[in-house]
């Protein structure tokens, strides 16, 4: 895994794996919380010693593809509060999907086993990724406003 992450020029992301942004349009557009790029994509990989991508959410939609290594399993929750899961790998008969999109506004966390050496995988957002529509959760706010599932997510929550 050291040499993918050397190979591909990770660097450390915030929510804990590694990330490079692989592509970004020219084309921008306006939206409601300021100019956008139009889309851009990002490298994503979690290893045996960083395999938590804790819980986040960002403002839109974000499409995720699977490309090597291990199954990269997600737990969702939508602004309402339903929970759900989804796994990104290859073996469908173990319903797995090589790609999934997950809607604007929900709370995502993607994790390997911690006996898996990696996974590989591509995220596409539209209207492109910004630190500014994007948003770490925090205990306080899971316990006030998803309390009935805060025990079994609490790992996932970094602060």
């Amino acid at each position: 895994m050291k040499e993918i992450i050397k190979h591909l020029l990770l660097e450390a992301h915030v929510e804990g794996g590694y990330f490079r942004q692989t592509h970004q349009t020219e084309q921008q557009l306006e939206t409601k919380n300021g100019k956008r790029f139009l889309m851009n994509s990002i490298y994503y990989l979690l290893t045996s010693e960083s395999h938590i991508g804790y819980f986040h959410r960002g403002r839109y939609d974000i499409t995720h593809f699977y490309h090597l290594g291990a199954p990269m399993h997600y737990l969702l929750l939508s602004p309402e509060g339903d929970y759900s899961k989804a796994t990104l790998g290859p073996d469908s008969g173990a319903r797995e999907v090589l790609s999934f999109t997950v809607p604007g506004g929900w709370w995502k966390s993607s994790f390997i086993s911690k006996d898996d050496d990696y996974s590989l995988i591509s995220e596409v957002v539209s209207p492109g990724f910004d630190f500014a529509d994007h948003e770490i959760a925090t205990r306080e706010y899971f316990l006030k406003h998803f309390p009935k599932h805060y025990d079994r997510l609490q790992e996932f929550i970094r602060s």
